[in-house]
Parts: C-alpha cells; sequence; structure tokens
C-alpha cells in the first residue's frame, strides 16, 4: 500500500472517531473526550511502536495506524485550546488539566509499550 493512501485513511478514521467521542464525552464544564481521547491514543502509540521496533507489524502498518489514525485521533490544538479556556475559567483548573495530560499520557504510552513486550 502507497504511504500517502495510509496516511490518509487512517487519518480518516482517526479525524471521525475523535469527533464523535469528543461529541458524546465533552462537557461544557471539561472536555472530558480529549482527555480521554490522549490518554487512550498514548496506550495505543506506545503498543503500536513497540510492535513495529520489534516487526511485528509492517511499515505501511506503522504509517495507517500510527502516523494517520493516532495522529488525528490524539489533538494538541484541541488541548491547547481547552487549556486556554479553563485558564480564563480558572487557573488552577487549566493548569491541572495541562498537567494531567502531559504526565497522563506519557505513562499511557510507556504502558502501552509494556502491554506489548508482555503480549509477544
Amino acid at each position: 500500500m502507497n504511504g500517502l493512501l495510509a496516511v490518509g485513511i487512517g487519518g480518516f478514521i482517526g479525524a471521525i472517531l475523535r469527533y464523535g467521542i469528543s461529541e458524546w464525552m465533552n462537557t461544557d464544564t471539561f472536555p472530558y473526550g480529549t482527555l480521554a481521547i490522549n490518554i487512550f491514543g498514548s496506550i495505543m502509540m506506545g503498543l503500536l511502536m513497540m510492535l513495529l521496533s520489534r516487526e511485528y507489524i509492517s511499515h505501511e502498518v506503522g504509517l495507517l495506524f500510527c502516523t494517520g489514525m493516532i495522529g488525528s485521533f490524539t489533538t494538541m490544538s484541541a488541548f491547547s485550546f481547552e487549556t486556554m479556556n479553563m485558564w480564563n475559567q480558572s487557573q488552577l483548573q487549566g493548569i491541572l488539566y495541562a498537567m494531567v495530560n502531559m504526565i497522563i499520557c506519557p505513562i499511557g504510552a510507556f504502558l502501552g509499550w509494556k502491554i506489548g513486550t508482555f503480549m509477544m
């Protein structure tokens, strides 16, 4: 499969999933959907990168799922905008939201890597 096509198909799927989950979970008071998406996406990225590093999945599958799907599923821009909005309402809430994302998501990627290692 062409790498560009793989990224495009994955991006299409990830963007639709992100939109649907954000619409379903986000509230006026807290962007639960974005937080859940970023945590889950981090776990999946860790798992897939471990599989890719051990050549359990091909480069094209990595492009489809990692670059395309997870790249469009997770989002730094929505996280940044939501953090700014929270900061304007409550500086403490904005700081806590940013810290949760910045701490939990890398832990999620690490856990995903470890899950993949354990599975193989």
